[in-house]
């Protein structure tokens, strides 16, 4: 599992219909009724597709927790996150020319 109950994670997988959703920063909940899956909400402004909805279920596997910590591969978290995330939150690239 990526992500466990009262983390931040960024969605970098979701279904078509729900394609702008990719990016945003959620706060995972609880686990949802199957496996591998979360009820998260979105931290500010919730993408048109869910407008109407408070909490959405969400794919393990189409998270990334925000943390310090390397996921499950040799990869700085840095580099998984966006680069408008990493500019809010003041991480600086490794890979900078």
């Amino acid at each position: 599992m990526n992500c466990k109950p009262g983390d931040l994670a960024y969605i970098v997988k979701a279904v078509s219909n729900h394609a702008d959703c990719i990016g945003r920063i959620v706060n995972v909940l609880a686990r949802a009724r199957e496996h591998g899956q979360w009820s998260v909400e979105f931290v500010g402004e919730k993408p048109l597709s869910v407008a109407s909805r408070r909490m959405i279920v969400a794919e393990d596997a189409g998270l990334r927790p925000i943390s310090s910590v390397p996921i499950d591969d040799e990869t700085p978290v840095a580099t998984n996150v966006p680069e408008a995330l990493r500019l809010a939150l003041g991480i600086e690239s490794r890979w900078r020319a």
